[in-house]
């Protein structure tokens, strides 16, 4: 009979062998992948069980919760790496200081979304078309959630928990699909308690994560130098174009097919659902892109082989997701709910868009380990640019216009950023080269 217990040799041996970066970057490798699959499960469980209308919100909503939150990403994504810098350091009373400043900021982020979310109650529900009661009083719950999840992720990245990563990448999902069972299927609420399991996974989930981290909540506190807030000050700018532009470039089609073509959004939910698998298979290499992007670079390697590597890789990973559900999305859709059928076709479109997207994030993800951020300059405008010219088109797109829309944009921006990248790299280069 199988036993735990007769493993742990194996992994105990596999687990020296790595080392303690090692080690934990493949915990959280795996536990990553396994939330991917959770969340996906948990999405396809809402396309079998929810209206097409109520399938059709649930993406846009936190395509809104997203775009809302962009300056807890820019604020947290700017303060994880100076945790990250500490933890190295083992300042453990400044990690505390900058833990206790992240935390009033998130106090404070938090009310302004719940005031943000009631004052703009008519414009959101309009736009988002659904009807007042309950499903706002949950939205303003998500909103507030949307500042304390990223704070407890930003501390456990910055200071490698890898343990408590793990349990928050695996159990937030998995209580959202048991809790959502039993309020989707179970008590039949519907969006109610699709979004309903959405807070109870996150408050439980963060209950634990609380508790995990409550030996940076106490003990001595040192405020940070003046040297750590100038590198936070300087990374500030280029972070907030960053998130900007690439919250905008996920999420805007999601809300304007839902605005503007509202009887077509629970189909593009069913697009989006599988059309987004390429990002969870691209992901991982851009998770175990960037230690090694880092680490070469701090060797004085030019990172270019990498970058073309990991480009190939990418786009080798794209293309065969992106010819497997143009194969077979109508079966898949057909088992799944085969009141989405018209709509399979779309899938291989969207994920075509995603798989580039991913190559943006490879060639991203290169920069800044680069410590570099010429890229934006192909980045944010021609992602601005898109949002403009789908909103001024909004009452005369179709799906597939959109869809096209997509893909051109981010074939663009990955051109202007690679050929950004391997200038800026070859320009690098001559400038520390010796003369002849």
């Amino acid at each position: 009979m199988f036993r735990i217990a007769s493993i742990l040799p194996a992994l105990q041996k596999i687990k020296t062998r790595l080392g303690p970066l090692g080690w934990g970057g493949a915990l959280i490798f795996i536990s990553s992948r396994l939330g991917d699959i959770s969340n996906f499960l948990y999405k396809v469980l809402l396309g079998r069980h929810l209206s097409t209308d109520e399938f059709g919100a649930f993406d846009p909503i936190f395509s809104f919760l997203a775009i809302l939150a962009i300056p807890v990403t820019i604020l947290f994504q700017t303060g994880m790496k100076s945790l990250s810098r500490l933890e190295a350091l083992g300042e453990t009373a400044h990690i505390r200081f900058l833990v206790g400043w992240l935390a009033r900021i998130a106090v404070v982020g938090s009310l302004l979304s719940l005031l943000l979310v009631f004052l703009f109650r008519n414009f959101l529900l309009s736009r988002l078309h659904l009807e007042a009661g309950w499903i706002l009083v949950l939205i303003a719950g998500l909103s507030f959630l949307a500042w304390w999840e990223p704070l407890y992720g930003t501390i456990l990245q910055g200071v490698r928990h890898y343990r408590l990563l793990v349990v928050n990448a695996m159990l937030n999902p998995s209580i959202l699909i048991g809790i959502g069972s039993l309020l989707v299927i179970g008590l039949g609420l519907g969006l109610r308690g699709a979004l309903l399991a959405r807070i109870a996974a996150g408050l439980l989930a963060g209950g634990i994560i609380f508790y995990g981290l409550r030996q940076f909540w106490v003990g001595d506190r040192q405020s940070l130098g003046r040297t750590e807030w100038a590198l936070m000050r300087n990374l500030l700018l280029p972070m907030a174009l960053f998130t900007i532009s690439s919250t905008l470039l996920f999420h805007f089609d999601r809300l304007l097919v839902r605005n503007f073509l509202t009887a077509e959004s629970g189909g593009y939910a069913v697009i989006v659902t599988l059309g987004s698998i390429p990002s969870y298979l691209v992901g991982s290499v851009v998770f175990v892109l960037f230690p090694l992007a880092a680490a070469e670079h701090a060797r004085g390697q030019t990172l270019r082989a990498l970058h073309r590597q990991a480009l190939l890789a990418g786009g080798i990973i794209g293309l065969v997701a992106v010819l497997g559900l143009a194969l077979f999305s109508p079966w898949i859709v057909r088992v799944w709910n085969a009141a989405y059928l018209p709509y399979a076709g779309y899938v291989w479109l969207y994920a075509a868009a995603i798989s580039l997207q991913g190559l943006i994030q490879i060639t991203a993800t290169i920069e800044m380990a680069r410590n570099r951020y010429s890229f934006l300059i192909a980045l944010a405008p021609l992602t601005f640019l898109m949002c403009l010219i789908l909103y001024l088109g909004r009452s005369a797109w179709t799906l597939s216009e959109i869809l096209g829309t997509l893909i051109l944009t981010r074939a663009l921006i990955l051109a202007g950023m690679t050929v950004l990248s391997f200038y800026s790299g070859r320009a690098s280069e001559r400038s520390l080269s010796p003369d002849t």
